[in-house]
């Protein structure tokens, strides 16, 4: 099945501003008591790569000003090859850049030409791999090994499933999970989580833990 999804960076701003005071505060804290000190995060249809670059800028950002003994992996994972060619390139137009805090912009971002090309410092946390979030032997991609995500990104995918499917993919996202992870979806999509048991942390954030 070939999903195609429209993609910008922080497609839904008060997602990812609840992410940076609320869930990456909390997650830190919590690393902090345990011998894990890597901050893993799956982004399960990555599309063009704004997401997953995205959530690496906002962990880079926010291990770098706190000082944080935490390492970044952000897996990206999509079902077209096409899609993932061009986050590997991490080329973008001003399009997908409207919702982009000009601090990223400046920080993270060269210009060549009337592109915006994400640094290597950026791309060096992201690694992009096939995955069929119905089709694949295992609830998480490969590369990530075993899985145990700190925060799981599935954001506009759903829609595109009939209900059987959605409900097996939330129920391969939720093993996908760390024991207290966050799972982040789109407004469309935030009704199918509630349904399956998922809490959400703040109101109509789209930002679920798996139980209050």
């Amino acid at each position: 099945m070939h999903i195609s999804t429209y993609s910008e960076f922080f497609r839904d701003p008060l997602a990812f501003a609840l992410i940076e005071r609320l869930v990456l505060p909390e997650i830190a804290a919590r690393k902090k008591l345990s011998t894990q000190k890597e901050l893993r995060i799956w982004s399960s249809a990555c599309a063009s790569g704004e997401e997953p670059y995205g959530i690496a800028m906002l962990a880079h950002k926010f291990i770098e000003e706190n000082n944080e003994d935490l390492k970044c992996r952000v897996f990206a994972t999509d079902i077209s090859v096409e899609t993932l060619e061009r986050a590997l390139e991490g080329a973008y137009g001003r399009n997908s850049l409207k919702n982009l805090p000009l601090e990223y912009l400046d920080r993270y971002f060269e210009v060549l030409s009337d592109k915006y090309v994400v640094r290597d410092e950026i791309k060096s946390l992201a690694e992009f791999s096939l995955f069929d979030l119905l089709e694949g032997k295992t609830s998480f991609p490969p590369t990530s090994i075993y899985g145990d995500f700190d925060i799981v990104f599935c954001a506009n995918v759903l829609i595109y499933y009939d209900k059987a499917s959605r409900r097996r993919i939330v129920g391969r996202l939720a093993d996908s999970l760390s024991a207290h992870a966050y799972l982040v979806s789109d407004q469309s999509e935030r009704e199918i989580f509630l349904a399956e048991g998922f809490y959400e942390i703040f109101p109509c954030s789209s930002i679920f833990s798996k139980s209050c």
